[in-house]
């Protein structure tokens, strides 16, 4: 294929080669700074790995409280450093939080705590 420093191909590959290993790195510096989260021992208060039932004006949501890379707020997961989660640490049933949302203020009542079975 000729000249390696002309070949097209080469070039392509070798900028995917180095796409590949950055990614790899990343991953692996993630795994290196990764910590276990013990499970949560009660379900008195809400701590990361705890599922909480919240109520809003007669309408209920469900969260689950996770790490940040867990996180997928279509499916209801939210991080416990995400403005809301962090409003949620430490709150027990019956409690109330207030949450700004742009120009919204949002109270939610704690309705259920539950450990989810797969944390």
């Amino acid at each position: 294929m000729g000249d390696f420093s002309e070949n097209a191909e080469y070039q392509l590959a070798k900028g995917r080669l180095r796409g590949l290993n950055t990614a790899i790195l990343k991953i692996q510096n993630q795994l290196d700074r990764s910590l276990v989260i013990p499970k949560p021992k009660d379900n008195e208060t809400i701590q990361v790995g705890h599922t909480i039932t919240l109520e809003s004006e007669n309408k209920e949501k469900i969260y689950q409280i996770l790490g940040s890379s867990e996180t997928n707020p279509a499916l209801g997961i939210i991080s416990y450093t995400s403005p809301m989660g962090g409003a949620l640490l430490g709150l027990k049933v019956g409690d109330t939080m207030k949450i700004t949302i742009g120009n919204n203020h949002i109270v939610y009542t704690v309705r259920a705590i539950t450990l989810n079975a797969s944390v």
